[in-house]
């Protein structure tokens, strides 16, 4: 009697759950298939390695148009800044400024403004030309001076082959890290020709670059301890610097910083500014 109500018990709970469940085991293989369908169908949707290069490349190009696009804004806010400072240190110290200094702060302000517009530019022209250092680092080296940096710079009379826009921009890069880096110490700027070349260094007095950041120091992104930029700035002087057919580099075994420009040299010593070597 009791087998037969374990039976009949067994009986019912399978009925229960086959009322529960809305397929029976008649059904599996059906369900089987359509599922094989349903990965058929979305295995064929998959892209194809072609079609997976393809896609690779566009993000490629994406990205490459993206950092392309974070530098311009670098170096427009850099030159929005160079603009407005030159404006704040001719407006607010009118009266004290001696003459060739607020001539220099002008030219400064003229050629940030220039630059500020051909940055704007749909099609900014990139060929290069001869370029008075000089005319360049003046202006750079008196902002500096002015917002109480010491910044020891004499002049030149070499000119090297480039776009002064960009010269500019890097020259303004490196006194600004020094500025920042090394505060109260002194800044020395020089010029000096080489066979075929010119080279252009700026020096600081300050803690120098740590070791662990020198093999990275010119890759995008990377930024000393403590440094409040986005580690793009030197990132885009050396691409700059070497679009024109130079190169940026940190000197090693020097105390502080020494960073060395170097240019294609324009023409013959004697011929720039009417000076001779």
């Amino acid at each position: 009697m009791l087998l037969l109500v374990a039976v009949l018990s067994g009986v019912s709970e399978a009925a229960s759950l086959t009322m529960a469940v809305p397929w029976s085991l008649a059904q599996l293989p059906l369900l089987a298939w359509a599922g094989h369908r349903h990965l058929e169908r979305r295995t064929r949707e998959l892209p194809s390695p072609a079609d997976l290069e393809v896609l690779g490349t566009r993000a490629e190009t994406a990205e490459a148009a993206l950092r392309k696009d974070e530098e311009k804004l670098h170096e427009l806010r850099a030159t929005v800044v160079g603009i407005t400072l030159a404006h704040q240190l001719l407006h607010d110290a009118d009266k004290e400024l001696q003459e060739a200094t607020r001539v220099r702060l002008e030219q400064l302000r003229e050629s940030e403004l220039g630059r500020l517009e051909r940055l704007l530019a749909v099609e900014p022209d990139r060929a290069v030309q001869r370029v008075e250092l000089e005319e360049v680092v003046n202006p750079l080296a008196e902002s500096l001076r002015l917002r109480g940096h010491r910044v020891r710079w004499t002049g030149t009379p070499l000119c090297a082959t480039g776009r002064a826009d960009d010269i500019a921009e890097i020259v303004h890069v490196l006194l600004e890290n020094a500025a920042r880096h090394a505060p109260g110490c002194d800044i020395r700027v020089t010029a000096v020709a080489t066979p075929g070349s010119v080279r252009v260094q700026v020096t600081d007095g300050g803690p120098g670059v740590a070791p662990h950041v020198r093999p990275q120091l010119f890759d995008r992104g990377v930024r000393g301890p403590g440094s409040p930029g986005q580690g793009l700035g030197l990132h885009i002087a050396r691409s700059l610097a070497r679009e024109m057919g130079g190169d940026l580099r940190l000197e090693e075994g020097t105390p502080g910083a020494t960073f060395t420009l170097t240019l294609p040299t324009a023409a013959p010593v004697r011929s720039c500014l009417g000076h001779s070597a």
